[in-house]
């Protein structure tokens, strides 16, 4: 059973080869990404000489450390076991809940793959960096077996989105956001509960999360527990 950053990195370089202008080299200490656009960035999974001396020998390069830390870091993957029982949804939550996969757009509206275009403000992402931010959910949808789940209010406009990463033992929960005037309402875990009985029925499921988004506590409400907390030492 492979790891869960081992997942991420799995798909991450399938995106890279096939739709972003990247070029992945994995190590057993961490991953370079070599960049034709821009800047190469190299991630090392820890403090390492090895890993210095690799980026020492590059030109023009970025160094990160992903740097585990037992509290709460900048980043957290949380994983649910593998579980065939479905979740029960959430009885009070009565707006649609879609989703959208290039798999199966001829039974999909336009309208679920044009909610994209809201992920970067309800992720508070700057207008300079938009259009290079979009290139990665879009890949995703392009290169993987991914799928775009959102809750969507009476005029059809998305309340919260995610995007599911799915393989034969696995799914992954990324961008998993709402709009700031529907927080804290339960539609999140609505939609977690949603792809939980859909495409994560019978996997291991991960959620990649940013610092307190979202909510731990009902993270663990849905049997989901912390495997890996960091953060990006440059």
């Amino acid at each position: 059973m492979e790891s869960a950053i081992q997942f991420f990195i799995k798909h991450f370089t399938e995106l890279a080869e096939g739709f972003l202008d990247i070029n992945l080299v994995q190590r057993e200490w961490g991953v370079h990404l070599e960049r034709r656009d821009s800047e190469d960035m190299v991630f090392s999974f820890s403090l390492s000489r090895t890993a210095n001396q690799y980026v020492k020998s590059i030109n023009g390069v970025s160094h990160y450390v992903m740097q585990e830390s037992e509290k709460e870091g900048d980043f957290e993957i949380w994983a649910r076991e593998y579980s065939k029982e479905p979740f029960p949804f959430l009885d009070d939550i009565d707006f649609q809940i879609g989703n959208f996969s290039f798999s199966d757009r001829k039974r999909n509206s336009r309208s679920m793959y044009n909610a994209l275009e809201f992920l970067p403000g309800y992720m508070n992402i700057p207008p300079d960096k938009v259009r290079a931010f979009e290139r990665i959910p879009r890949g995703l949808l392009h290169t993987s077996d991914a799928r775009l789940w959102a809750v969507h209010d009476y005029d059809q406009q998305p309340i919260t989105l995610a995007l599911t990463i799915t393989d034969s033992e696995a799914t992954a929960i990324l961008y998993l956001v709402s709009n700031s005037s529907f927080r804290k309402k339960g539609y999140g875990e609505a939609l977690v509960r949603a792809i939980l009985n859909g495409v994560g029925m019978g996997k291991i499921t991960y959620i990649f999360r940013e610092r307190g988004q979202p909510s731990g506590k009902w993270l663990e409400r849905l049997k989901f527990r912390r495997v890996l907390s960091f953060s990006l030492v440059e």
